[in-house]
């Protein structure tokens, strides 16, 4: 399968006007884990049970750690290519409103890789947006 190179955005990377491709299977591993974490579940209608349910697990008052830690680990574990969620770090600082994770993924081959995001919520009037998510 063919996976389109995306820059830090999430846009189509183009080079002389073609698309880019990514051949490195681990970092199309990681762009795939990525945008799965980069997606509201419900988000995509050609499959509305891809990405993570944010607004049903984090965007919450109150969230609970081990509800939002089995929602990531589910998410990323439905990746193809991954294997499962060898480690999994979360921090939240309910002060500021930001929710840290780290991801260690292992991979069909047996490798492994990283993933981490950092995501700034927002709640005003009951509506919700993820303000920043990113992959490092």
């Amino acid at each position: 399968m063919i996976n389109f190179e995306l820059d830090a955005s999430g846009d189509i990377q183009l080079e002389d006007g073609q698309i880019k491709t990514i051949s490195d299977r681990l970092e199309s591993i990681r762009q795939k884990a990525t945008v799965a974490l980069n997606t509201f579940e419900g988000e995509w209608f050609l499959n509305i049970t891809f990405g993570v349910p944010y607004r049903e697990e984090i965007l919450i008052k109150n969230p609970s750690v081990s509800r939002i830690s089995a929602a990531l680990r589910d998410t990323l574990e439905s990746v193809s290519g991954v294997s499962t969620v060898t480690e999994l770090s979360i921090n939240i600082d309910r002060a500021t409103r930001v929710l840290s994770a780290a991801f260690e993924l292992n991979i069909e081959t047996g490798e492994t890789i990283t993933v981490s995001v950092e995501g700034e919520t927002e709640t005003s009037g009951g509506f919700e947006s993820l303000l920043y998510l990113s992959s490092m």
